[in-house]
């Protein structure tokens, strides 16, 4: 059991109890099949092309194993490549948006060093830390943000640029981001302190669901300064947008990619900010 497992099972008994008595048996027949995996390593494989860069240190077996356990809800039986052929997404689309993003399809399996051996060996602890390694987006360049403001004051700038800069890896040089309103409250106003003392800024307004190209463009204004790529969104299945931070030839691959793809909307909407 992990540390944050313990302390939170401390401060909350009862909800611990009802979440340790949440169980749901390992979907046997859809991993039991060779096929879904490998066509699950090959989706993965295109993803790469693409310019999506897996973070160093995770298991490709446990990211297929992860993203197998993810469509078990939509998939029923064990024929993956029937259900994706029935579906309003290309298979590239469904495996990018489900690990770009956080999920929960580890919680509550059963015998779960049954179905994936390298955690069988694992004591409980250890198991927990490798699972919470692979819960999050695997790309070290991609990842779904939302950008619904319920923060308070001061908190939604800073906050959201510290995201884009994960996502550039030690790439960006930022010194301090602060953030103030405008307008009578309306606006929100993001100031970027860089290393060299220069400052960016953007506006935005003060609401619920504001228009994040701002940030988009002052964050690209601050990459291209600093010779860091250039990042784009990707709409997502929910009501985050999936970003990416791209290189110039990992953005002439993803164009490539992205054009090839499409969802229930018809082609995959992807913003440049060109």
């Amino acid at each position: 059991m992990s540390f944050l497992t313990k302390l939170f099972a401390r401060i909350f008994p009862g909800a611990a109890r009802a979440t340790a008595s949440y169980r749901r048996d390992i979907p046997a027949a859809l991993l039991g099949n060779e096929t879904n995996w490998r066509m699950a390593r090959e989706m993965l494989a295109r993803l790469e092309t693409a310019g999506l860069r897996i973070r160093p240190g995770l298991d490709r077996d446990l990211i297929v194993f992860r993203f197998l356990l993810s469509v078990e809800y939509w998939c029923e039986g064990d024929d993956l490549a029937a259900w994706a052929a029935e579906t309003k997404n290309s298979f590239d689309i469904i495996g990018f948006w489900n690990l770009a993003r956080e999920t929960d399809a580890f919680h509550g399996l059963e015998d779960i060093g049954a179905v994936a051996p390298k955690l069988a060996f694992l004591d409980p602890d250890a198991m927990d830390a490798m699972l919470e390694a692979h819960r999050f987006s695997i790309f070290e360049n991609a990842a779904a943000i939302c950008f619904i403001n319920e923060h308070f004051p001061g908190q939604y700038a800073p906050e959201h640029v510290e995201a884009f800069m994960a996502l550039a890896v030690g790439d960006l040089s930022i010194q301090d981001v602060t953030e103030t309103r405008g307008e009578g409250e309306e606006e929100l106003v993001g100031r970027v302190t860089l290393a060299d003392g220069r400052t960016e800024s953007f506006t935005m307004r003060a609401e619920k669901r504001p228009d994040p190209t701002p940030l988009f463009e002052t964050m690209n204004a601050i990459a291209a300064l600093q010779g860091a790529g250039r990042f784009i969104a990707v709409v997502s299945a929910g009501e985050d947008l999936i970003v990416v931070r791209l290189q110039p030839e990992e953005k002439i691959a993803f164009r490539a990619w992205a054009d090839r793809q499409y969802c229930a909307a018809g082609p995959l909407p992807v913003d440049w900010f060109d």
